[in-house]
């Protein structure tokens, strides 16, 4: 024991430098994974959408989850496809429904586009409906999503003949949506 107690004496130095060291490691990757936690990941899955022909256009409805990846709240402020078709910020009624019991009608509800901004905490997902006026044709190729957030815009690439669903199919999931939250 006397000789360890001499060996640490006699080499403080050292010891002092490998514990500095070993501190600025421990640091370093404290930061690193505080960044990769904290970063803006936001991922937006479409589920579906459908659209509707109007007299000036189509008018399109998506059923969007948004997944918060990171650790901090983020807001979405704004969507845009190809920075060309914007989504309303302000809600639309998309369905009128009505819940029944023995021939009598027990309650009614509406499901309205969600409205903007959508603010989620950090790692958490939301599932929202969003309304576009856009272009004839969806279908074509892969689109750009440029979604701006209070931390930053984010582009995400996807190819929507995927996802396209008639829309009697479209709104009876939206009419089990809101069944399922009442």
């Amino acid at each position: 024991m006397n000789k360890f107690i001499c060996f640490i004496y006699n080499n403080r130095e050292i010891i002092t430098i490998l514990i500095s060291f070993l501190a600025l490691a421990i640091s370093i990757i404290t930061l690193i994974s505080n960044y990769k936690m904290n970063k803006k990941n936001l991922k937006m899955v479409i589920n579906n959408f459908t659209s509707a022909m109007i007299e000036n256009g189509n008018f399109y409805i998506f059923n969007i989850d948004f997944i918060n990846k990171s650790r901090l709240p983020i807001s979405i402020n704004e969507i845009s496809i190809d920075n060309e078709f914007t989504f309303i910020k302000s809600p639309r009624k998309l369905i009128e429904g009505q819940t029944t019991k023995n021939k009598t009608i027990t309650s009614e509800y509406d499901l309205k586009s969600t409205s903007f901004p959508i603010n989620m905490l950090g790692l958490e997902s939301k599932n929202v409906f969003l309304v576009v006026y856009g272009p004839t044709n969806l279908n074509v190729n892969k689109y750009k999503f440029h979604i701006k957030t209070n931390r930053g815009e984010v582009v995400q690439k996807i190819k929507l003949c995927n996802y396209n669903i008639d829309g009697n199919t479209f709104f009876e999931e939206a009419n089990n949506y809101c069944k399922r939250f009442r």
